[in-house]
């Protein structure tokens, strides 16, 4: 999949000293005399009293933004029509993964530069994966990736006692790296956070346990909290963000076989044959829908496919990857213009730049090979990637059809 960005610099605010460069993929870092160029711009504007957003260069588009007087990011994308909403919420999204490592405290005044280099290196997969588009969903949607399942008031059940267990209120059970449930508390934190906590999860490496410090972004951007995972089953684990007690090891040797091996092993197989579908088998999608992308902007929530109809496609010239990228491309062009974002608290600032002065209800997108989709319903907004060979005017019906299957009985 192509990049979202494909060069991101982060330098101080204030005297332009570089922090690190990322470019995903097999883009090169800019050369040196470059950055500084770019960095220089910046500061020539700012001395004049100007606020240099971005610019466009050929077919490619450079942004400038800056965070608590402090960092300043450099983002170049090589598509010069990515909508300036979703390139400014992105650099917020990298902003957040820094503090998730390092706290703000940390990143508001940079005291040692070498030792800022060393611990933002954690960041990086969190910020690799928001540059690329890799992570599902979520890292476009702001949203939680998650994952439809039969039995899981049971599995609920168990995360609320096990999660109490370990002198805390806020897990997850994850299937496949998306969220089957969480508790009450879990629900509670931003979407942003949440999201950016499951990222971190995704992008380490793979291993039984994990105990780590992050701080989050909003609720406690100051004030570490610990956060445990525990595969129970290959592809399901559950995290835990709670205190400095208990340790993981009692955890592992007191709680985890008691909850999670026993009762729960038959549901927990299940789960897992809802991948890649992401939902149960007794849903049946019209096979004129090859992907979907159904956001709960209200609970922050997001339940997507680019297999809704199992291993057939009604277009086979489109790989799963190709069909992400449309579909991704579609709500980045509907989102912060058309229909508006949920999370307000971190776009509100920047989505009343690009936003329409009045509702808009549907829309829609046509191509040689597919037709896209998009309407709104009451908390809930839904992109559909449809067959070539469906008519216009069928589209909605479809799509509220489709709708009423995924929302009925669940908690999308």
């Amino acid at each position: 999949m192509c990049s979202f960005i494909n060069q991101l610099i982060c330098v101080t605010a204030d005297t332009g000293l570089p922090l690190f460069t990322r470019a995903p993929g097999n883009d090169k870092a800019l050369p040196f005399p470059i950055m500084g160029s770019l960095n220089g711009v910046d500061l020539f504007a700012r001395k004049h009293g100007i606020e240099l957003v971005n610019t466009r260069a050929g077919l490619a588009k450079v942004s400038w933004k800056v965070f608590k007087g402090s960092l300043k990011f450099i983002a170049i994308a090589s598509d010069s029509d990515i909508p300036d909403f979703q390139l400014s919420l992105l650099l917020e999204n990298v902003f957040n993964a820094l503090v998730l490592i390092l706290g703000l405290s940390e990143i508001e005044v940079v005291k040692n530069v070498e030792k800022f280099k060393k611990e933002a290196r954690g960041s990086f997969g969190i910020i690799d994966n928001l540059l690329t588009g890799s992570i599902p969903f979520g890292c476009v949607t702001q949203c939680v990736d998650i994952i439809l399942c039969p039995g899981t008031s049971l599995l609920k059940e168990q995360l609320d006692a096990f999660v109490k267990l370990c002198d805390s209120e806020f897990g997850c059970l994850l299937v496949h790296g998306k969220v089957v449930v969480a508790t009450d508390k879990w629900w509670q934190l931003l979407p942003s956070e949440m999201m950016l906590v499951i990222m971190l999860v995704r992008s380490m490496p793979h291993t039984s346990a994990r105990d780590f410090p992050i701080y989050l972004p909003h609720g406690s951007p100051n004030v570490p909290h610990r956060l445990l995972t525990m595969e129970i089953i290959e592809n399901v684990e559950v995290c835990v963000i709670c205190g400095p007690e208990p340790s993981l090891q009692s955890v592992l040797v007191n709680h985890l076989s008691r909850y999670w091996k026993s009762r729960t092993m038959d549901i927990l197989w299940t789960c897992c044959s809802s991948h890649p579908k992401n939902f149960p088998s007794n849903i049946i999608i019209d096979s004129l829908i090859d992907g979907f992308i159904l956001a709960n902007v209200e609970e922050g929530r997001c339940l997507a496919s680019i297999s809704p109809c199992g291993s057939v496609s009604n277009f086979e010239i489109m790989e799963a990857k190709q069909k992400q990228q449309v579909l991704i491309a579609f709500y980045m062009s509907v989102v912060g213009t058309s229909f508006s974002s949920g999370d307000e608290e971190d776009v509100s600032s920047v989505q009343s730049e690009y936003s329409f002065s009045h509702d808009i209800m549907e829309t829609y997108q046509c191509a040689n090979n597919y037709k896209l989709y998009a309407t709104q319903f009451d908390n809930h907004q839904m992109f559909v990637l449809f067959s070539k060979e469906i008519p216009i005017y069928a589209m909605s019906s479809y799509t509220e059809r489709t709708f009423k299957q995924l929302t009925e009985n669940s908690y999308v």
